[in-house]
Order: structure tokens, then C-alpha cells, then sequence
């Protein structure tokens, strides 16, 4: 099996290998991290999937002398915040707002 320095090398080089590798390495461990923000399996599936596409556009840019992992599992939490962020906007207050100018409405009426 190839080691995580030889699997960035190769992704580094354009073979898309390399990010199997990885994905093999790290996605467990990233779908723990990012359900821990999202509390939602397919949004953490989401994130991680946004993070990988993140490392295979900016490979180029990781400093082989830095921790690679710790520079992947920013990229997941930072993917995890921002889905988690989109869905809490979406999300219902549980609060039906229609059903109290209606309510208004016929109090006045």
C-alpha cells in the first residue's frame, strides 16, 4: 500500500490515484468529523466530498513539510461549517407565522 507522501506526490503530478489513496486514508475519519458538525449523514457525506474536491483543486498549494492531515480535516470542518450553516437557515423555526396573521387578521375583521 502506498504511503500518504507517495499518494500526494502523485496527486501533485496530475495522477488522480493519489486522491484515492487518500480517500481511502481519511474518509472515515472525515465523515466522523464532519457528522459531529452536521448531525446529518448525507451532509457530512456532502462535506467530505466537497473537501476531497477541495484537495484535489488545491493540492498544488500543500506544503509537503506540514501535516497533511491536519490540513485535510480543516478543509472537512470548514465544509462541515458551512453546510451546517446553509441547512440551520433553511430549517423551520417550528413557529407558523402565516397562522398568526391569519389569526391577527380575523381577530380584526
Amino acid at each position: 500500500m502506498m504511503d500518504e507522501l507517495g499518494a500526494i506526490q502523485r496527486l501533485k503530478s496530475g495522477d488522480i490515484g493519489g486522491l484515492e489513496v487518500l480517500v481511502g486514508m481519511y474518509q472515515l475519519r472525515a465523515v466522523r468529523t464532519a457528522f459531529l458538525i452536521t448531525r446529518d449523514a448525507a451532509q457530512a457525506e456532502d462535506a467530505v466530498q466537497e473537501a476531497f474536491l477541495q484537495t484535489y483543486r488545491s493540492i498544488r498549494h500543500f506544503d509537503s513539510n506540514r501535516s497533511f492531515a491536519a490540513w485535510f480535516m480543516r478543509s472537512v470542518v470548514n465544509a462541515a461549517l458551512k453546510i451546517a450553516q446553509k441547512s440551520a437557515r433553511r430549517a423551520p423555526t417550528g413557529f407558523d407565522f402565516r397562522r398568526l396573521l391569519v389569526g391577527r387578521a380575523a381577530s380584526r375583521g
